[in-house]
């Protein structure tokens, strides 16, 4: 059981929106978007100190595969021309 005096922290939505568009990658641009987006939820989460930090990593490390993924795709699809 957690005392009353603790608060919960609120998590970032910008990390979770960095997140959720990683994952929905639309030939790489998802993926650019969801870097962006967790880098700027980073550091707003140092300057706020709300939670979600977690979220942001992996939105860009998620955006990160996805956007090499999709990059290769695209060559190897360009390569069959």
């Amino acid at each position: 059981m957690t005392s009353p005096s603790r608060t919960a922290r609120r998590t970032n939505r910008t990390a979770v929106v960095s997140l959720a568009s990683s994952v929905v990658t639309l030939f790489g641009i998802g993926s650019i978007i969801g870097i962006a987006l967790g880098v700027y939820a980073l550091n707003h989460i140092a300057v706020t100190g709300e939670g979600g930090r977690g979220l942001a990593t992996a939105g860009i490390l998620v955006g990160a595969v996805t956007l090499l993924l999709s990059m290769t795709a695209i060559v190897m699809g360009l390569s069959t021309l």
